[in-house]
């Protein structure tokens, strides 16, 4: 059965609110950990980190989860589906881990706190919270995510060098209704979790074992990106610009189509006709792959941006507006590079190479778009990117550091970054389009 338009809404407006007021308590756990010494104990001293985790995972989760519903057309929802199924993988790790990293995680830790305490006591109430423990984790354990969801990850995160595994990663996002009824037990779980450290911080308190307390104040750092966004919305510019970028997104399926086709080509002619040299087709390829990257791009930006000013609460501004920066990391490693490395096998690069020496004209503007690329490389948004997109590194928790970047970031700049980086590759895209011209009418001219 089909949710009436009212009970989504209620359903928007309850998550909105839920963000807003659990964020408060993920920085009053921050603080908390921060805080214990050798005089809590090695069980309670785990249950802010643990609770931390889960209010993070929660309000991320609900974030991306109202910006779905709150989107006006289908392939944002589509581009939200996928990021909700990267954000699930991350928050698995972090709250249950994969591998030899599941040790490192504070549930596990809890419960070889557990398992110890058990068996060296008497007391009954930890055979209680074992069995609370161990009768939860099979909820978290049924949350595991499938080698699609890190392959999903990772085209969303990363992007990919073969863009159209990305844009067939988009097109296979279609079951809102599946993600909902995979959500709702992710909420039920994590909500059991919270529970269960409510008891295990009351049997410590039993044995005379208590968190420090502390004195969280708002310092109104988000309140900036509420104000800021209530002005971009009202900027008739932005809207216009982000409705046209929506408005085009069928020309990703355009693209798409073409760069198989040359793909095609290029690998027909490599199978069946290897004495002959056709560099033609690989150029093609390039040159069509970039045009793909750029319109994806695009399309995300503007997905991104009207999330950002749909947000119903302080947080979720915050939450929404790190995507920016990981979409533009991602799409310029491709796209250009950060390292000597990367720009050696950058598409700018591929580019770059089959520009003719005597078309003077089209050498001249390459290199002013190699300036402006070069100009929007910031060293900062590598570790900012690696940041928000690893919740846990190996036995490192992210989620203090990645909250402390969020709120020290400035969305002016943000924006700006973004807007010079939407200009760049648009010209990059009117370039491709006047040398494939070109080159097409002088390839025609040799014939005949």
């Amino acid at each position: 059965m089909k949710a009436s338009k009212e009970s989504i809404e209620n359903l928007v407006k309850n998550a909105s609110l839920a963000v807003g007021d659990m964020y408060p308590f993920i920085k009053q756990d921050m603080h908390v950990m921060a805080e214990c010494d050798d005089g809590v104990s090695p069980l309670l001293r785990l249950v802010p980190e643990l609770r931390m985790n889960v209010r993070f995972i929660l309000v991320d989760l609900e974030s991306s989860f109202r910006a779905l519903m709150n989107a006006g057309s289908a392939v944002e929802k589509r581009l939200h589906l996928i990021n909700i199924r990267a954000d699930i993988y991350e928050s698995y790790k972090l709250l249950y881990g994969y591998g030899k990293s599941r040790q490192h995680t504070a549930w596990s830790k809890i419960g070889g706190e557990l398992q110890a305490l058990q068996e060296s006591s008497a007391e009954k109430a930890y055979g209680q919270l074992k069995k609370e423990y161990d009768a939860i984790t099979p909820l978290l354990v049924r949350i595991k995510t499938s080698i699609r969801d890190k392959d999903n990850r990772n085209l969303t995160y990363h992007y990919d060098g073969n863009l159209l595994n990305v844009y067939q990663n988009i097109l296979e996002a279609t079951d809102e209704e599946g993600m909902c009824r995979r959500i709702i037990p992710i909420f039920d779980s994590l909500l059991a979790v919270l529970i269960f450290c409510d008891h295990v911080e009351l049997v410590e308190k039993s044995k005379g074992y208590v968190l420090p307390k502390t004195d969280v104040r708002d310092d109104y750092k988000l309140t900036i990106q509420k104000l800021f966004a209530k002005a971009l919305g009202s900027n008739v510019h932005m809207k216009l610009i982000t409705k046209r970028f929506l408005d085009n997104a069928s020309q990703i399926d355009t693209l798409a189509r073409t760069t198989k086709s040359l793909v095609n080509i290029q690998e027909y002619a490599k199978n069946n006709c290897p004495l002959i040299d056709f560099p033609e087709a690989g150029n093609m390829v390039k040159m069509s792959q970039t045009h793909l990257l750029i319109q994806i791009m695009l399309v995300n930006i503007a997905s991104d941006i009207n999330a950002y000013l749909n947000s119903g609460s302080e947080p979720e501004f915050a939450f929404i507006m790190r995507r920016l920066a990981i979409t533009r990391y991602a799409v310029l490693s491709q796209l250009f590079g950060y390292s000597d490395d990367e720009r050696e096998n950058s598409l700018w690069a591929s580019i770059y190479k089959m520009i003719p020496e005597n078309y003077d004209a089209f050498v001249c503007s390459a290199k002013q778009i190699r300036m402006e690329l070069e100009n929007l490389i910031d060293a900062s948004d590598k570790k900012i990117r690696t940041l928000y997109t690893h919740l846990i590194n190996r036995r490192r928790n992210n989620v203090p550091a990645i909250i402390a970047t969020m709120e020290a970031a400035n969305p002016v700049t943000e924006l700006k970054k973004t807007e010079a980086f939407v200009r760049a590759t648009t010209k990059i895209s009117r370039f491709l389009k006047a040398l494939m011209d070109k080159l097409a009418k002088d390839a025609h001219a040799k014939v005949n």
